[in-house]
């Protein structure tokens, strides 16, 4: 099962899918590309590029996580620097996705520290017992 992975910016947009791997915590890449936010007048088209050109070889993300740079509220964003209004909810609908969650870029940081591994820390503060 795939799902897709989003750092979403006000100057870049991030994009990966990624595989479930049952015997490993951390998800296989299958293939990514990053777009320039202001080449593009909406979110949607440049995931609707990344969905129906790039990944034309790779099964449908069944899941979706964007990491937005901007405020966010009942699983929808504003977009700091652009003009860009994100709704997690019609991103489902519209892209067929079974969940769908925007979540603060600075946050999906936080949640993702207990999954990172030993050899996956360089300089790692003192403090942090490894």
């Amino acid at each position: 099962m795939n799902f897709l992975a989003c750092d979403l910016g006000g100057t870049k947009v991030l994009l990966g899918i990624f595989e479930r791997v049952i015997k490993d915590n951390s998800p296989k890449l299958l293939f990514k590309k990053k777009y320039v936010s202001s080449d593009w007048d909406s979110f949607e088209l440049i995931l609707e590029d990344f969905l129906k050109n790039e990944c034309k070889n790779i099964t449908h993300p069944s899941s979706a996580c964007f990491a937005v740079a901007g405020p966010l509220s009942n699983n929808n964003a504003k977009i700091m620097n652009l003009s860009w209004n994100i709704s997690g909810n019609e991103l489902k609908n519209k892209f067929k996705f079974e969940q769908c969650e925007l979540i603060n870029d600075f946050a999906v940081q936080i949640y993702g520290i207990p999954f990172l591994k030993k050899k996956s820390i360089f300089n790692y503060p003192k403090w942090i017992p490894y």
